[in-house]
């Protein structure tokens, strides 16, 4: 079964630069930084981060969303390393009503055209 098959939640292709911090396990900040989202969900987003992260690392977010700024917390589901940097896949712990809204407003989007 791929990981497509597997997924509960539509991917949207939607690239932007992220602000990052990644969080210590008491939840005081351990570094801030830029990444990038090439895709996103209702409850996770795939990123490339200029860092190497570990298996459930907390992650705070800001994406910019057409225009939107919306905050998200997540745990880091998956890694995979190339070329220096991480790719990984981000569990959103709990959705904000603004996330919802503008993936509900992509998702509409794209059903459109």
């Amino acid at each position: 079964m791929s990981d497509k098959d597997r997924r509960n939640f539509v991917r949207i292709d939607k690239t932007s630069l992220v602000s990052y911090t990644l969080l210590q396990p008491d939840k005081d900040e351990l570094e801030t930084g830029m990444a990038r989202s090439t895709d996103l969900s209702l409850k996770g987003l795939h990123l490339e981060l200029p860092r190497d992260v570990r298996l459930s690392d907390l992650l705070s977010l800001t994406l910019n969303i057409d225009g939107t700024l919306v905050s998200v917390s997540g745990r880091v589901a998956w890694v995979d390393l190339e070329n220096g940097q991480s790719h990984i896949g981000l569990e959103i712990l709990s959705v904000p009503s603004e996330y919802e809204h503008e993936i509900q407003k992509l998702l509409l989007h794209r059903t459109d055209s």
